[in-house]
């Protein structure tokens, strides 16, 4: 049935299955808790789900690169706070 509604709303050929893994990118990108992820999934470990399932995406990490950047480069003396 699932085959038949992809083919049918024109979608390319995907399996039942690969759904668990875009389901767990998606919820990681939301920032949903790797933990509550791992449980949606019925897995055993949060690593296992990290691992198998959560694929990274470049914006992502590209994002998490950026942030951690931000947070180590130095301050000016302009952009320093006065207290």
């Amino acid at each position: 049935m699932f085959e038949w509604r992809v083919k049918k709303a024109g979608l390319p050929r995907n399996r039942l299955h690969d759904t668990r893994h875009t389901c767990g990118t998606l919820m990681h990108l939301r920032g949903v808790p790797i933990a509550a992820i791992s449980a949606w999934l019925g897995h055993a470990s949060a690593s296992f789900t990290m691992k198998t399932y959560v694929h990274s995406q470049d914006d992502a990490m590209r994002d998490a690169g950026a942030t951690l950047t931000g947070m180590l480069r130095p301050v000016s003396p302009a952009e320093k706070p006065t207290a």
